[in-house]
C-alpha cells in the first residue's frame, strides 16, 4: 500500500511540473523567425542594381529619317527599315547580357544641334576633307555621317564607349543576283585599330559558324575608310548585313530567324572580344 501511495505522489509531482512548464512557455514572448523569402528578394534586387555593366556599346542604325538608304531589288523594304529594327534587337540582346547599349537615333529624333556644335568645337582638325568640323552640323532632316561622328564622340566624352557599331545593308547594280554576303570594315590606321580589328576577326568567325555566306573583312586605308570608322574616337566597325540587291540576301534580311541569329552572333562577338 505504501508503495502504491509513493507512486501516486510521484506521478502527481511529475504532472504538476509539466503543467507548470507549459504555462511558463505560453506566458513567455515568442521568437520571431526571419522572413527568409523577403530577405532573399531584397538582396537580389540590391545585387542587380549595384552590378557594374560590362561596358558601353553605341549602335548606329545606318541612314534613317529622310534618307532611306538602298532599296530591296523588289522594292519590298529599305535599308533604314532593316537597320533600325536590327539595332533595337541588338540593343535588347546586349542589355540582357549586362551591357549598356544605346542607339545613335531611333528614326524619329535626332540629337540636338547644340550638342553636335559643342562636340565639333572639341574635335581636332584631323579630318582630310578640308572642312572645319563645325561645318559638319546641318540643319536638315538627314542625320549625316559627319553628324554621327560628332554625336558618337560627344557620347564618348560623357562616358567611354567600348565599341561603335554602324549597321548597314549593301547593294550593287552590276551582278546583283550573284554578289551577296556580309562585309565588315574598320580603319586600319585608327588609334584603336588593334581593338577594332580583333573584334572584326571574332565577328567574322561568329558569322562563319552560323551562316553559309561569304564574309568579306576589310582593313581600310585612309582613302577607303568610312567616315564613321575613321573619325570616331572609340573602336569603330561598320557591318554590311547583306545585299538588298540580291534576292537570297533580301529574303534573309526580312526573316525573323535570320535577324535573331545575326543579333546573337554579333552579341557573342562583343562578349568574346571585350
Amino acid at each position: 500500500m505504501k508503495i502504491l501511495i509513493c507512486r501516486s505522489v510521484l506521478l502527481l509531482a511529475v504532472f504538476t511540473f509539466i503543467l507548470s512548464a507549459c504555462s511558463n512557455s505560453l506566458d513567455s514572448p515568442q521568437v520571431q523567425i526571419p522572413d527568409t523569402t523577403l530577405i532573399w528578394e531584397t538582396s537580389a534586387v540590391t545585387d542587380k542594381g549595384s552590378k557594374a555593366s560590362k561596358g558601353r556599346i553605341l549602335i548606329d542604325p545606318g541612314h534613317g529619317f529622310d534618307d532611306p538608304g538602298c532599296t530591296a531589288y523588289d522594292g519590298s523594304f529599305t535599308e533604314a527599315q532593316i537597320t533600325e529594327k536590327m539595332a533595337v534587337m541588338l540593343q535588347q540582346e546586349l542589355i540582357s547580357r549586362g551591357w549598356e547599349a544605346e542607339l545613335t537615333h531611333d528614326g524619329k529624333h535626332m540629337p540636338d544641334a547644340a550638342l553636335l556644335y559643342a562636340s565639333a568645337q572639341q574635335m581636332p582638325l584631323r579630318n582630310d576633307v578640308n572642312v572645319n568640323p563645325q561645318e559638319w552640323v546641318c540643319d536638315n532632316s538627314v542625320f549625316s555621317k559627319y553628324e554621327r561622328v560628332l554625336y558618337a564622340n560627344a557620347c564618348n566624352r560623357e562616358k567611354p564607349v567600348t565599341l561603335f557599331l554602324s549597321l548597314h545593308v549593301n547593294s550593287i547594280e552590276t551582278s546583283a543576283q550573284t554578289v551577296r554576303g556580309f562585309e565588315i570594315d574598320y580603319y586600319k590606321d585608327h588609334p584603336n585599330a588593334a581593338i577594332a580589328g580583333s573584334f572584326c576577326e571574332i565577328l567574322k568567325r561568329a558569322l562563319n559558324d552560323t551562316f553559309d555566306q561569304k564574309i568579306r573583312l576589310f582593313a581600310d586605308n585612309a582613302e577607303e575608310a568610312f567616315v564613321v570608322t575613321k573619325y570616331t574616337d572609340m573602336p569603330s566597325v561598320l557591318l554590311e548585313m547583306g545585299y538588298a540587291s540580291n534576292a537570297k540576301d533580301a529574303a534573309l534580311l526580312i526573316s525573323s530567324q535570320f535577324q535573331m541569329q545575326l543579333t546573337q552572333s554579333i552579341a557573342d562577338a562583343i562578349d568574346n572580344t571585350f
